[in-house]
């Protein structure tokens, strides 16, 4: 695929799409996408039913975007078209600047510094910056030796959310202009995902083009702009209050989304109350249980002063 880089350098866009048509081509002899097995997801092999279509998009420098929709809907895909992953059909990608892209979190045979440092010269200030943003000084101290512990096949194993940082923290340390990010929150908790969107996502890369696939809607009024993806490989791009105004499937997808968390809060009450009337059930028992041992154990003052009177008088 041709991707025009570095076109009018005094432009303000960062990347720009003209009638994109994008679709996986197929090696014939196995029927397999010809995908690149590194960076390639579960969604980006099966794909939209028919690829990508009639994609027009003009994002500007220092934007961050929010790729949603359904699941299955073509998040992935429309990131690895944008990275030149995906075969173009017809129309045109233009790149201003270096641009970055990161899929599936994977780890290299090497120390942690390594692996995010990833051969670009070592800056002491910028690594620390970016293994603060992307919250991984508490991981360090967990870690048998630190930054420089030994990962990968032949190192320790490391959990799902600590791959997804330290791929995060790589993507931040190389520095370009553009990055693509894939899903990167998925696999931490909410609230390592709030830090890392308010140190790295909108902190440390907030002078940088951020486009990021997501399905946690909590995050899509942050941004600048937000591309839906229909379903049917064709997109609707707009603020928060546009999509909303005049895209149905958008709505459904926030109402749907709503009922799932009322759904949640309901049975966090639930189990709230559960746990509460068990404690005081509990607490119950034991105060009954305490009042029976105290009676039963204490010598009343008057029995003292009878046995007293009795044998020293």
């Amino acid at each position: 695929m041709k991707i025009l880089t570095n076109t009018g350098p005094n432009s303000n866009l960062a990347l720009t799409v003209t009638d994109g048509e994008f679709t996986w081509t197929y090696d014939e002899a196995n029927d397999d996408h010809l995908v690149d097995p590194f960076t390639s997801t579960p969604e980006s092999i099966t794909g939209p039913p028919s690829g990508l279509h009639d994609i027009n998009l003009k994002i500007n420098k220092s934007d961050f975007v929010i790729i949603t929709g359904l699941i299955g809907s073509g998040k992935s895909s429309l990131l690895q078209a944008l990275a030149g992953i995906m075969p173009k059909v017809s129309g045109e990608l233009n790149v201003n600047g270096s641009m970055i892209y990161g899929g599936v979190p994977w780890i290299q045979n090497a120390t942690v510094r390594e692996n995010i440092v990833f051969g670009l010269p070592f800056d002491q200030q910028k690594y620390s910056q970016v293994v603060d943003a992307c919250c991984l000084a508490s991981d360090f101290k967990q870690l048998i030796d630190g930054e420089f512990t030994f990962v990968g096949e032949k190192g320790i194993t490391l959990s799902g959310g600590q791959k997804a940082r330290i791929n995060l923290a790589r993507l931040v340390y190389a520095g370009s202009d553009i990055v693509l990010l894939d899903d990167v929150l998925s696999a931490v908790d909410s609230k390592v995902a709030k830090s890392i969107m308010n140190k790295c996502i909108n902190g440390l890369l907030k002078n940088k083009t951020r486009v990021l696939a997501t399905h946690q809607l909590s995050l899509i009024k942050s941004a600048d702009k937000m591309i839906f993806m229909n379903g049917d490989g064709t997109v609707d791009t707009g603020k928060f209050g546009e999509l909303n105004q005049h895209n149905e499937g958008f709505r459904s997808l926030l109402e749907f989304a709503g009922d799932q968390s009322k759904e949640n809060k309901l049975v966090k009450v639930e189990t709230t109350r559960k746990v509460e009337t068990f404690n005081d059930n509990a607490n119950e028992e034991f105060s009954s249980d305490q009042h029976e041992i105290t009676t039963n154990g204490t010598i009343a003052a008057s029995t003292y002063s009878r046995y007293l009177n009795n044998h020293f008088h």
